[in-house]
């Protein structure tokens, strides 16, 4: 089974097809969840732009945070499309990811980890 760990090529580049086997989904819903058009995944030029590996980086990274809590990184997904953030206006933070506040949700789980209140 693909893990989130293994979703980076060697050029430092996150792979949409590698992060949704590792999600079971597809790199369409990939493309929904960081709010970009699926040919953006799609297309080699488009994939490797800045503005869409700073979407999928960002997504990877709030999971990543959240796995140690969740229990695992399938539980992490669904907390990152699911919860509604308090602090954050109660958006998710999927939500919150495609509307470029990615560093809100990493300064709440920040908040968070040091026993602060949701």
């Amino acid at each position: 089974m693909a893990t989130l760990n293994t979703v980076y090529n060697e050029n430092d580049m996150v792979s949409p097809a590698a992060m949704a086997e590792a999600l079971h989904i597809t790199i369409d819903e990939v493309a929904g969840m960081i709010g970009i058009s699926s040919a953006s995944l799609k297309r080699a030029d488009r994939r490797c732009n800045v503005k869409t590996q700073t979407k999928l980086k960002d997504m990877l990274n709030i999971i990543n945070l959240v796995t140690p809590w969740a229990g695992s990184e399938l539980q992490a997904y669904a907390w990152y499309r699911s919860t509604l953030i308090p602090a954050l206006g109660n958006i998710t933070a999927e939500t919150a990811v495609k509307m470029g506040h990615s560093q809100a949700v990493r300064d709440y789980l920040e908040t968070i980890s040091l026993g602060g209140y949701a």
